[in-house]
This record gives structure tokens, sequence and C-alpha cells, in this order.
């Protein structure tokens, strides 16, 4: 099924629309979710020298309830994303149910899973080549730090060719859920993406200031 959404996702969604999966979108998305918080995760281990007692063991915690919260929320990004899609579709006399619009969307973050893998990979490569502060009063500084590194500022400027991928899907989906052509499904998800674009550009043009 993914290969079939990799190789061809025109004719991936021409399928779907007319029996939508429920339970794969959903794990595509979880899976997407987890992999883009994968760095909150990693960091930490190499922290660890850097506190001690009570302070480690809220710092694992706090760490993992955040972790465990921005894979959830990308439930959230999800139905604002299919939300969206659907209204402006609406404009280009769009017809068809919201349902199949919504699980169709959820495959458009499969690309998210390999941005997440390659950040990570780029996290671990960065971390064996600095040294970790061990003053805990520095480390909030030094992962502001991390940022502005080759690796991983490419591993940022990964996500807007991982967001260029994904208006490619999305707008597949709303035209084969929508019964659009697929011009007007850029057109529909042109605006919401952009919104997105403008987000991540600004940071990173935030980390390059840095």
């Amino acid at each position: 099924m993914i290969g079939a959404l990799l190789s061809d996702p025109d004719e991936f969604f021409a399928r779907q629309s007319s029996d939508p999966s429920f339970a794969a979108p959903v794990a595509v998305v979880l899976v997407a979710g987890v992999a883009i918080n994968l760095n909150t995760v990693l960091v930490l281990p190499a922290f660890a020298e850097a506190l001690s007692g009570r302070s480690e063991t809220i710092a694992r915690v706090v760490t993992l309830i955040g972790a465990a919260g921005g894979s959830l929320g990308i439930f959230g990004l999800w139905f604002i994303y299919a939300g969206s899609f659907h209204t402006i579709s609406v404009y280009f006399d769009g017809e068809g149910r919201f349902r199949t619009l919504f699980l169709l969307t959820g495959w458009g973050f499969l690309p998210l899973v390999l941005q997440g893998a390659f950040g990570a990979a780029m996290l671990q490569y960065t971390l064996q080549h600095v040294t970790v502060p061990q003053d805990p009063a520095q480390l909030e500084p030094f992962v502001q730090g991390l940022r502005s590194r080759p690796p991983l500022f490419v591993a940022s400027l990964t996500r807007l060719v991982v967001l260029a991928w994904q208006a490619l899907l999305w707008a597949s989906a709303v035209s084969h859920s929508r019964d659009l052509s697929h011009r007007e499904g850029l057109a529909t998800v042109g605006a919401p993406v952009a919104v997105t674009f403008a987000v991540d550009f600004h940071g990173l043009v935030t980390t390059v200031a840095l």
C-alpha cells in the first residue's frame, strides 16, 4: 500500500476514495508524530551527565510528556488541514464526504516519517562532534546553538522540501475525495500549505540569525 502511494499517488488516491482505509492513515499519522518528536527524546541522554538526582528524573518525565503530547498533537493538525481543505474546496464546488477527505489527508503525513528519521540521524551525528556543557544553566543556550549547526540546519531545510511533497499528495487526495481537477486540488491546498511554509521559513531565518 505504501509502495503504491509513493510510486503512483494519483492512482492510489483514486482507489482509496471509493473505499478509504481508516486504520492505515491513523497509523501513518501516529508514526509521523512519533518520528518528528524523536529529537526530544534522543537529546536527553546526552545531557544526563549535566543533570543529577531529582533534576534528571524531572527532566526525563517532562521530556517524555512533551514527546507524547507532541506525537498526539499531530492528530489535531490533521483535523485542521482536512477542515481547511474541505472548506476551501467548497469554493470550487467540491462534492464528497468530509470523512473521505479526512482519511485521505492522513496519508499526506507520510513524508514526515522520513523527515523525522533524517532529523534524528542528523542530531545523533551532531552530538557526537560537540561537547555537552556540564552546567545545567548552559543547556538551553547550547540546544539553541545546535540548531544552527550545518547537519541540523540541513535537516530543518528539508522540511520545506517535505512540505512541497506533502502538498502534492494532498492535492491528489483533495481532487479525488472532492471531485475536483488536479489544478483545483492544488489551489485548495495552496493557502494552508503557504501558511505552514511561511512559519517554517521564518524559523529557518531565525536560526541563521542566532
